[in-house]
């Protein structure tokens, strides 16, 4: 379905000035190891206090909390989280779950060919995605059980049989404070359960908060989220809440972080590196250029051949779209997004 699509140019990244004391996006990414460069979960995070580039690979360090005071850092880390992401991945290895309940920063990529659904703004619905997404997982294990250790042994086998790959998943929230504060039980459920059993089928999740209280942050959910990010935070208290030991409070801000992954006992102090508004622009409208036609759950479509029908769903369907056609049919088909001739306009 995306044979032909084209990867983003490095070329739409701004190059950093000489008198920049900001650490850039670019200048991060032009310095991936060639060991990495067909990791493509591996990810851009900054600099080093002596100066080395640091990424971290998502598959290894899911679940990731980012946490810190307000203007700290965490929305310019996600974006270059997910900007990263989306110069490594074609739409049909990849696909992503936003969720934004402020509707401040992720709504920018609403309509590159990743998203499973536009950018979630509403907690209600954002509850019903996520049990969809364990729903999913659950489908991943029974198609995994018994035959396959993981997505990646999974893949393999789909590649020797010329057979569709299995999409990695990534869900990002920001921010979860509000989230959980609608619907605690279902949600935090939800969250609990993607944290303890979603890695190794290829679902990944990356939760920002400001103030990870033991409100909504504490019990289960904590134990199963290893790997944190915090900026500086406001007090000792948050610092410890987050990390387990004192410092984020000590931090500069603008970026200035701990990274704590999975099975080490240091942080690493990170200068994070700064994906401006400009440059994920550039990367969302390039990838809205691969997908001329964008289609979504109960548009009304018209196929080339001149059916007419509702999409009933687009969920990881990477093969096409399950259409419940005016004719009359028994039975729902799936059919490629290519045979799609237009969305038609809303009565």
């Amino acid at each position: 379905m995306f044979e032909n699509y084209k990867l983003p140019s490095i070329d739409l990244l701004d190059k950093p000035g000489e008198s920049d004391s900001l650490v850039s996006f670019r200048e991060v990414l032009v310095t991936l190891p060639k060991e990495k460069y067909e990791d493509r979960l591996t990810v851009v995070l900054g600099k080093s206090e002596i100066g080395n580039s640091v990424f971290f690979d998502l598959d290894k360090c899911s679940p990731l909390l980012i946490s810190g005071t307000t203007g700290s850092g965490k929305s310019v880390c996600i974006n270059t989280i997910i900007c990263s992401l989306l110069m490594r991945n074609k739409p049909d290895s990849l696909k992503l779950l936003l969720i934004d309940t402020k509707r401040l920063e992720l709504p920018f990529y609403n309509g590159i060919p990743h998203l499973i659904t536009p950018v979630i703004t509403n907690s209600g619905k954002a509850s019903i995605e996520l049990q969809k997404v364990v729903r999913e997982m659950e489908k991943r294990y029974d198609l995994l059980s018994g035959k396959f250790k993981n997505i990646e042994a999974y893949n393999e086998y789909c590649k020797k049989n010329n057979e569709p790959l299995l999409p990695y998943l990534v869900v990002v929230i920001d921010d979860m404070t509000d989230l959980v504060k609608f619907d605690k039980l279902a949600i935090e459920d939800s969250l609990t359960r993607l944290a303890k059993y979603a890695k190794s089928i290829g679902i990944f999740l990356i939760l920002s908060a400001q103030r990870p209280s033991s409100e909504f942050f504490d019990g289960e959910l904590k134990v199963n989220i290893l790997s944190r990010i915090s900026f500086v935070t406001s007090s000792v208290i948050d610092s410890k809440n987050i990390l387990n030991m004192l410092g984020a409070e000590k931090l500069r801000g603008k970026g200035d972080m701990l990274f704590l992954p999975v099975g080490e006992n240091t942080p690493l102090r990170v200068q994070g590196a700064y994906v401006s508004e400009e440059e994920i622009n550039k990367i969302v409208d390039f990838c809205l250029q691969k997908q001329k036609i964008q289609v979504k759950e109960l548009d009304r479509i018209k196929t080339k051949d001149g059916r007419i029908g509702t999409v009933l769903s687009v969920w990881f369907d990477t093969s096409g779209l399950e259409i419940e056609f005016d004719d009359n049919s028994p039975e729902t088909e799936t059919i490629d997004l290519e045979d799609v001739e237009e969305v038609l306009p809303k009565k």
